[in-house]
């Protein structure tokens, strides 16, 4: 899978926690979530934080995880999630937070 998909008709989806997804870069389906508030990568290793931006432009996003453990990396999407004001946790196992029915 290279290509997260259509979210738009998912309005209870709340919460998205994946892990390891290699192919996994394109995430603009995620940004169409209308009820989306957390969203979560473990081992984000293969991804750049830039593959991320689609996502953080999503209205409804709160919080995010993002599995990143190289500096300049770290460096990128603090700074991404910073300029869309999104909470961000940046290392390599992050968590869901929010208090959702899963």
């Amino acid at each position: 899978m290279t290509a997260f998909p259509e979210t738009k008709k998912l309005k209870r989806l709340r919460a998205v926690q994946i892990a390891s997804m290699k192919r996994l870069r394109d995430f603009r389906a995620l940004a169409r979530a209308p009820a989306l508030e957390e969203f979560v990568i473990q081992n984000a290793e293969h991804q750049r934080p830039d593959d991320f931006a689609p996502l953080l432009r999503c209205k409804t996003l709160k919080r995010a995880g993002f599995g990143f453990f190289k500096k300049a990396d770290v460096a990128r999407m603090t700074e991404l999630c910073a300029a869309h004001r999104v909470d961000g946790k940046i290392y390599r196992y992050p968590q869901l937070r929010g208090d959702f029915d899963l």
